[in-house]
């Protein structure tokens, strides 16, 4: 499928925009406003945008209903790191086909969107979230400055497999490991990087190149 990103968070548009490429999804571009995600759905084929709810400048609610009358044929997504209910519910009303919280596992994410592509309207954020405890912050915490320098070689190793797209079970796999032992190094990883999800893993080893990003088409 053809995805298109609009966040304003850039690290975190081209970290999402790796893993989605390493799932094998074509990313059109990342760019950082609604007003460049109409121009961009309205000059190529775009199955899928996925739109953050909130820009210092321009609403993402109303984003997502400019794309949509500029392309009926696309699909959207309403990426937020807040998971109030009201939100997310806003979020439908003004059009999403589905909703994908931040501080979710990556995976889980990349499966709304799949799914949202494949024609289902997917909510499960917005029931999932009630329940959920407080977001502390919409983008996590992300200290990137010397992180690199606590991580042991085998917690490097796990990052690099997060960064390339692989679960807990295919990471296990991969280091011949337990499925708990593989939980407990990605446990491990996320508390030394101060984050709360694997995307927020892979922004942070990104920033402190710790793994390098692959080139993705971007209108910054």
């Amino acid at each position: 499928m053809k995805v298109l990103i609009c966040d304003d968070h850039r690290l975190f548009a081209e970290a999402f925009a790796y893993v989605l490429t390493a799932s094998g999804h074509e990313v059109i571009g990342c760019v950082a406003s609604p007003d460049q995600a109409v121009q961009t759905v309205t000059a190529n084929d775009v199955d899928v945008c996925v739109m953050d709810l909130h820009f210092p400048t321009g609403s993402g609610v109303e984003g997502i209903a400019r794309v949509l009358a500029a392309s009926p044929g696309t699909r959207v997504v309403a990426l937020t790191g807040n998971s109030e209910p009201l939100t997310l519910a806003t979020a439908i009303d003004a059009g999403a086909h589905g909703v994908a919280v931040k501080e979710h596992d990556i995976h889980q994410v990349i499966r709304t969107v799949e799914r949202v592509h494949a024609g289902e309207m997917v909510e499960d954020a917005c029931r999932s979230s009630a329940t959920s405890g407080p977001n502390t912050s919409g983008n996590g915490n992300r200290n990137g400055n010397g992180v690199a320098c606590g991580l042991t070689a085998r917690e490097r190793e796990v990052l690099g497999h997060l960064v390339h797209g692989a679960s807990t079970v295919e990471l296990a796999q991969a280091m011949t490991v337990s499925y708990s032992t593989a939980r407990t190094h990605i446990q491990n990883v996320l508390t030394k990087l101060g984050v709360h999800s694997k995307l927020e893993a892979i922004a942070v080893a990104v920033s402190n190149e710790i793994v390098p990003l692959p080139r993705v088409p971007s209108h910054y």
